[in-house]
């Protein structure tokens, strides 16, 4: 499958001295690419829907985000309604593939990695040095013939994340990590594309899922920011 095709193919000729950054600058560009740090600050709650597929079938799906880590996942999967959220203290789901009737519970680990990954409002590099991640340049990768910085992230927990941003743009193609299927880790891969400005902020409106046998394409129709989001859609229903 191509990947990355929204590129210009112009950028192929870039030179190679524009590989000659140091970590934290390439980390400083990212965070401008997104947009920076005073505007995503400006950024008080998202709400992100559109059609996700999984599975070969595709249904709606809507993201909504409240400062400072309120987060919700409304999708399908399977043809079955899923739910995935983090309240603030703790992470949650409606998981129709795991429970027939729809019962509200707490995400068991090592699941609950993912959501308490997911939480994080802003984009990682943003605010970057206070996140308690450690980060090193892995060393420089072609990306469809396209030059990338590889970024290795350590977490407080051990996990470790190696995101490929583009030379030009500075702007994330790809992350490599772990994930949960059905509580077995596995390799999983994140593509980017088809960056968008909402509000002053950059967003990927194309994301591409790949881990284990699952492919899954998240394709965003619209990005809403700042809107009124009430806290009780974070909270798990007692039933």
């Amino acid at each position: 499958m191509k990947r990355l095709a929204w590129m210009a193919p112009a950028l192929c000729l870039m030179a190679s001295a524009g590989l000659g950054l140091s970590v934290d600058e390439v980390i400083a560009k990212n965070a401008a690419a997104h947009g920076g740090e005073e505007r995503w600050s400006a950024v008080k709650s998202l709400k992100i829907t559109g059609q996700y597929e999984s599975f070969s079938v595709l249904a709606p799906f809507v993201i909504w985000r409240k400062r400072p880590d309120l987060y919700r996942f409304d999708h399908h999967l399977n043809q079955k309604p899923v739910t995935v959220a983090f309240d603030g203290e703790r992470a949650w789901w409606k998981n129709g593939l795991i429970s027939p009737n729809h019962q509200p519970s707490p995400i068991p680990a090592p699941q609950s990695k993912v959501a308490l990954r997911e939480k994080m409002f802003e984009p990682l590099f943003v605010r970057f040095g206070e996140k308690g991640v450690k980060a090193r340049l892995a060393g420089k990768q072609d990306l469809d013939g396209e030059p990338h910085y590889e970024i290795e992230t350590t977490w407080a927990d051990g996990a470790v994340e190696r995101w490929f941003i583009h030379a030009r743009t500075f702007l994330a193609s790809k992350v490599r990590a772990h994930t949960y299927d059905f509580g077995r880790k596995v390799i999983f891969e994140a593509f980017f594309s088809d960056y968008r400005e909402v509000n002053g902020v950059m967003l990927p409106f194309l994301v591409e899922e790949e881990f284990h046998t699952r492919y899954r394409v998240m394709a965003v129709e619209r990005a809403e920011v700042n809107g009124a989001i009430d806290d009780a859609l974070f909270a798990m229903p007692s039933q």
